[in-house]
Parts: structure tokens; sequence; C-alpha cells
């Protein structure tokens, strides 16, 4: 509410003089000039207070001015009241502009009127009041809207993007919707300042430096636009930058069927510290992280066995993703034993070290044998009895070994095996052959991963003698070689 009037108290003004009350009077004194602004200001304790501002009256020679006397409506048209305190004046005459603070407002609308105080020079005793200036236009006053809530953040290059939005007004102030804010940089830049136009929204505070962290406040003003809530809470630190240059990528190490492990340099950081690394397979998209800022080696998990991938490594900041670093040098994982091969059979030999087949498709370059699921058929080694073939024991013999079986015998158990054919995802594979002795025997000791082994003998394609050949026996485990006529168990295989 508003308090005593500024220069007098509405019936009479003191007089020093004349050492008691003196009534004041209308006189012939000029009227003051219509309210020339008004303005709401914050004092120390955050309150709000109106200040009217009018010019000089002009009075007679023979008259002196001594005081104002101001009056507020509500609206514009009454009805009027004494308002406001400290009211001033030059006792010269000589100020141009003079104004009154009315303390502790709160929110309306209102219009102000002046009127000059005056005695006769030389005189004491009665003053004279001129007349009341015109009203001034009706100004709406609110008081300032609550503090903003804290404002929240974003990246940008040499910029920070900052969210305003109204607050709770926990601090019991109301003065309406915020209709503006102005958001200050901390520390202070030239220019480190923007504002937003509404009840929320985001600006860009700009001229920052890469590198530096910034915390940021708002201020709030509602629709009148007289006076700024107080600031809010300082946002999160946050530094400005830019995304991180593309890492270079390193050596990519096979760990197994299904993992490897990336190695990378880092690169430029875009002024904000990286958090993480991530490395992408090609093909596939499967990923790896590794959460640090400085070189280091990225663990990729998932990964199908014995594929060839290519791999990509991404660093990360809190202003976003850096380019992908150029590809890595192929590389195929491996296969362990009980995994699917690529025929679709099951893998029951593999050699980091490899080994040649000759005749296959992998030739000197194989790690993997698998057998095919098919049921196995009961055959005999080769229908002529008796024929030499001159074949191997060894492990990647077997390929060549059938081959020469299917050139020396029209029917039997290398002519089913060279015979076989699978596709996979509209693959066909057509190199099987019957395992060499060392083949079968690995076949036979690694059956716990698969393979449906029906009880008997199994032909290898090692030939004992122009008339035998070598077997093994499952699950009794028994070897040796028995007549090519004799029927036992066919079960092809291929290596990769």
């Amino acid at each position: 509410m508003f308090l005593a009037g500024c220069g007098g108290s509405g019936g009479s003004a003191a007089d020093a003089s004349a050492g008691a009350a003196t009534p004041i009077v209308r006189g012939d004194v000029l009227g003051v000039g219509a309210v020339t602004g008004v303005e709401a200001r914050l004092d120390q304790d955050n309150k709000m207070n109106v200040i009217a501002f009018w010019n000089n009256a002009k009075v007679p020679l023979t008259q002196k001015l001594i005081g104002y006397r101001v009056q507020v409506a509500s609206g514009s048209d009454g009805p009027w009241a004494d308002a406001g305190w400290d009211c001033k004046y030059d006792s010269t005459g000589s100020s141009q502009t003079n104004s009154c603070r009315m303390n502790n407002q709160v929110s309306g609308t209102y219009s102000f009127r002046v009127a000059a105080i005056t005695k006769l020079v030389g005189k004491s005793g009665v003053k004279s009041e001129g007349a009341w200036s015109a009203g001034s236009v009706a100004v709406t006053v609110l008081n300032f809207v609550g503090t903003p809530a804290t404002p929240t953040v974003a990246i940008g290059n040499t910029k920070i993007t900052v969210t305003v939005a109204a607050g709770t007004a926990t601090d019991g102030i109301v003065g309406g919707a915020p209709a503006s804010y102005t958001v200050t940089a901390s520390p202070a830049v030239s220019g480190g300042t923007c504002t937003v136009d509404g009840a929320s929204g985001f600006c860009d505070v700009t001229g920052l430096k890469n590198g530096t962290a910034y915390t940021f406040t708002a201020t709030a003003k509602n629709a009148a636009s007289l006076v700024s809530s107080p600031a809010s809470s300082p946002s999160a630190a946050i530094t400005p930058g830019v995304a991180p240059g593309p890492p270079r990528i390193g050596v990519v190490a096979v760990k197994g069927e299904t993992s490897v492990q990336v190695a990378y340099s880092a690169p430029q950081n875009g002024g904000i510290p990286i958090t993480s690394y991530t490395a992408s397979s090609n093909p596939g998209g499967i990923t790896g992280t590794v959460s640090q800022a400085v070189a280091g080696v990225i663990t990729v998990t998932g990964l199908a066995a014995g594929t060839a991938y290519t791999f990509t490594v991404t660093a990360t900041n809190a202003a976003g993703i850096s380019l992908g670093s150029a590809s890595s040098a192929p590389v195929t994982t491996d296969y362990s034993i009980g995994s699917t091969g690529p025929g679709g059979g099951v893998v029951f030999y593999s050699s980091s070290n490899g080994f040649t087949s000759t005749g296959s498709a992998c030739g000197t370059r194989c790690h993997n044998l698998e057998a095919a699921t098919a049921s196995p058929v009961l055959l005999n080694w080769c229908n002529y009895y008796p024929k030499a073939i001159y074949t191997s024991t060894a492990i990647g013999s077997g390929f060549e070994n059938t081959r020469l079986m299917a050139a020396g015998c029209d029917a039997g158990a290398g002519n089913s095996a060279r015979a076989t054919t699978t596709t996979v995802a509209g693959v066909t594979f057509s190199d099987w052959f019957l395992p060499s002795k060392d083949e079968l025997t690995a076949y036979a000791q690694n059956v716990a991963a698969g393979g449906g082994f029906v009880a008997g003998n199994y032909w290898s394609s090692s030939q004992g003698g122009p008339d035998n050949a070598y077997f093994r026996g499952y699950p009794n485990g028994n070897s040796g070689s028995d007549w090519k006529l004799s029927g036992f168990w066919v079960r092809p295989v291929r290596a990769f």
C-alpha cells in the first residue's frame, strides 16, 4: 500500500519559520507540468518502489517554491489520494526535474498527479497550493516475478544454448507470468548475455572461449517490464567446444570366434575432455565402448564366428560424436569346437596355425574342419577289391584322398562323401570329402561337441593296403584297418 504523501500531509505543510502548522490554501500558483515518467526499482530487500518524475513548476518572483504534493489514483480518473514519501525539490528553483518515491507497492494500474506548494518571499504564514497537473497516463505496475528456475545448458562452438523457464515462486513474490528473460554468463565476457521473449525459451550466449567452463544465471521481467526478478541459481558448469576429431585406428586382434580387440589413438578433443570411444563392426554394426579420455583398446563381443570384419572408431565428448576413423584392415574371427561352420556342419577341429588341404577351396590357408550333420550312410570303402589307392593319414589329406578314391572306384564311401552338398544362406558348398585317418580321430575325440555319431565303425579315406582301409569305432574307440568291401558308416567333412 502507499505511504505518506510527498511534500505535505494532504491538508497542510509545516513552515519552520511559523513554528506551528500553517494551513495550505489553493492560490494562483501555476500548475505543474504533466508527470513525465514512472518507473519501478528494487530496494536492498528486494521490495518494489515506484518513482514518479515531473518538471519543476514555474512560480512568480514574489513566491518561493517550498514543496510538492503527489497523489495517486487507481486507474486513470481517481479517486485521488496522497501517496509516497521522499519528495524532493530544489529550494533555489534551479532543478529541472523532481521525483517522489512510493514504497512497497502492490501490483495494479495507477495514475499520478502533482501540485506545487509556495509561500510569499520573505513572509511566513499561509502557503499556497497550485493547480494539479494533468494525471499521468495510467501505468500498470506489476510486482517483479518470482526467481526463475535454474537454467539448463547445452554445448556449442564458442557458445552455450541456455534454456530458461519460470520458477515456482517459493520466494513468495507474485508478479505475473514472465514476459522476458536476461541470461548472464560467469565469468563475464564481452557480449556474454542473451535475452528470451516469452514465458520460457532459450537463447545462445556467444563469444565464449572453447575449453573454459562457464555458469549462467537468469533474471525475468513481467509484462510491465519495469523491474527484473532476483537472479536464478547458477546453471551447472559447462564448457563450450566442438566434437573431437576422428581417432586413429590401430591393430585389430582376433580373440576367439566372437570377439576382437581394437586399438586406437586419441584425437584432438575439441576443447572438451573426451569421455568415451566406440568401435563399430562392418558388417553388423556391432559395437564396443570404453570410457576413458586416452588411447587404448576396445573389446567388441557378439561377433559371428568365421566372419570377416572391418572396424571404425569414434570419440565422444559433451559436444557430440566425432567422425569415424579410417576402416581397419579386415580380420576374420575364429571358430571354436562345436560351433557351426560356414557349410552348416559342426566344427570339430580348429588350428590357429593353419594347415594345407591340397585341392580344397582353402588350399594352404585352412584352419578348421567341419562335419556334415546329415545322418550317416552305411557303405563299403570301394566297389573294387583289391584296389591300391595311395592315400595319406595326416590332417589336411582327406580332400586329396577322397579325390583319388573317386577316381579309382565307381562307388563307395569316397564317392558318396564327394557327392555331398549343403546350402547355407543361398551359398552351396560342394567340397565335402571323407576324412583321413587323423581327421577322423579328431572328429571322434570331439563328438561331444555334436555330430550325431551312430554307434559303429566309420571309414576314413586313408588306405591301409591294397585291400583294406583304416576305420574308427564309436563309442568304443577301436581303430584299425578292415576289408574295403566291408560296410561301415560314412560321415563327410570339409576344410575351411
